[in-house]
Formats: structure tokens, C-alpha cells, sequence
């Protein structure tokens, strides 16, 4: 996900004690409303307002840590060409390798992170700034709020998302959202665009190394990290590297072949 500090007005709103972190009280894009799924294209956005970020709030995935968004109800789902979907419901925290046979409702309560929260995810046209400094990244926004109180906004997703239909999960990098019916999922994958699906037949295990947050800064490519087979063949220490430019220069000296002189003689 693509992210950016937030604007002076929003670093100027009152902390609430109800809420994740640092919330603001602004209008709701939505209302209280039943689920609906429309073919609308929604509002489209100001190329000004790429990112509008307060603070990242415990809804993502994170280093050792492995957090769901657990869907109590769907609030609205949008198809046509700019899909956008709400949804209420709390965060919940399971353990890296997370069993898919467990339902989450077993997950006793100190697991609970968050409720109240609704969840907002909705494609809005790429401006021409988005394309050049987020080009790895679709263009859909992803907000935070709990009621009237606005929490979190990022414009940026992965362009990948993987579902596991068994567990009613689908995983958007560091986004997790277990859905509460198999429909809902369904629902969800049908009105979802621009974005690769693929499905899994199991739930892969996370470990320290892969839960480590993906929210790198506006057109900045995430640094992969090096593999097993790289780390041994080139030494991490200094006194490891001499020793291996040493070996390195001694076999190119035993490697040399000296080319006996041609003597030509003229008439």
C-alpha cells in the first residue's frame, strides 16, 4: 500500500479515547444503510487527494503479529466499473499459523483487537500522479472509522489478493478479511476488478519474515530480500569478504597461462 502523512488539518483533530489512533470527525461517505449491490460508479477523487493518511491503526498484518478484519455484516457492495465495498465489524488476532479448520467464532475474547469499525475499500480512477509514483499498486482506497469518527485513509493496494474459499478469507498483502458467509465472499470476488485473483486451497502459514508490513512510501518499490543461496555465496561479514576476494584473486594468479612469443624473421 501506498501511504503519506496526513494533511495539518488532520493532525489538528482531538484524540478520542474510543478510538484506534487519532481519529478526526468528518462526514461519512455513506450511511447506516442495509446491504445494497448497485451498479453505480460511485464519486470519483480529486488527483490532489492521493493519500490522506493519519496513522496506520492494529487492522493490518504486522511483524510477529497476525490480525483479521472479521466481517459482522456487509454494509454495501458496488459492481460496475468502479467497485467499492463496506463492511462492519472488529479485529481479531490469530496466531501466524492460523489453522484453517478453526472457525474464527471459537477464538476466545482476549483475541479481540477492535470493534466497531467499518471498513471501506472502493476503486477510484488513477490519476496520472497515482500511475507514476504507484505504479506496483491498483488504485483503490482503503478507510478506517469507527461511527462519525474517521480513523485511517490510504490510496494503494496490491495488486494481487488470494481467497481460501473453506475459510472465508481473502488476504490483499497485509489486509485480512475473514467473511462471516460463504455468499459474502462470493459477493465480494464477483464486484472485485483490476485486481488478480487467485484461490488457495489452505491458508499459508505466516512467519516473522513474510508478516513484515508492506505500506512502503508514495513510489517507493518495496526492497525484496536476498535468498538463502545468495547469503552463502557472497560472505555478510568484512573480515569473511577479504578472505573470499583473497581466494578469488589467488585462483585467477594460478589460472594465468603465459603465451610464448612468435619470432618472425624477415628476408
Amino acid at each position: 500500500m501506498a501511504i503519506r502523512t496526513a494533511e495539518s488539518e488532520a493532525e489538528s483533530s482531538q484524540h478520542s479515547s474510543n478510538s484506534l489512533l487519532h481519529p478526526q470527525n468528518v462526514d461519512s461517505d455513506w450511511g447506516d444503510e442495509d446491504l445494497v449491490v448497485s451498479d453505480d460508479d460511485g464519486e470519483s477523487s480529486s488527483e490532489n487527494d492521493e493519500w490522506d493518511v493519519c496513522a496506520v491503526p492494529r487492522i493490518f498484518t504486522t511483524e510477529g503479529v497476525r490480525r483479521l478484519f472479521k466481517v459482522e455484516k456487509t454494509l454495501r457492495v458496488g459492481g460496475n466499473h468502479r467497485p467499492s465495498f463496506e463492511y462492519f465489524g472488529c479485529v481479531v488476532e490469530v496466531p501466524l499459523s492460523w489453522d484453517v479448520s478453526k472457525a474464527l467464532a471459537d477464538l476466545s475474547d482476549d483475541k479481540l483487537v477492535e470493534r466497531d469499525l467499518t471498513l471501506s475499500l472502493r476503486y477510484e480512477p488513477p490519476s496520472p500522479k497515482f500511475k507514476r509514483q504507484c505504479p506496483h499498486y491498483t488504485s483503490y482506497r482503503l478507510k478506517v472509522s469507527r461511527g462519525t469518527d474517521f480513523i485511517y485513509s490510504t490510496r494503494g493496494m496490491d495488486k494481487q489478493l488470494t481467497c481460501n474459499r473453506r475459510a472465508m478469507v481473502a488476504v490483499w498483502g497485509n489486509l485480512e478479511i475473514a467473511f462471516k458467509e460463504d455468499i459474502d465472499l462470493s459477493t465480494f470476488l464477483a464486484a472485485l476488478k483490476y485486481v488478480e485473483v487467485s484461490e488457495l486451497k489452505a491458508i499459508p502459514e505466516r512467519t516473522n519474515q513474510d508478516t513484515t508490513p508492506t505500506l512502503p512510501p508514495p513510489g517507493v518499490v518495496p526492497s525484496q530480500p536476498r535468498t538463502a543461496w545468495a547469503e552463502q555465496l557472497w560472505p555478510t561479514t568484512p573480515r569473511a569478504r577479504g578472505m573470499a576476494i583473497a581466494v578469488v584473486v589467488a585462483c585467477l594468479a594460478a589460472a594465468v597461462v603465459t603465451v610464448p612469443r612468435r619470432v618472425f624473421r624477415f628476408p
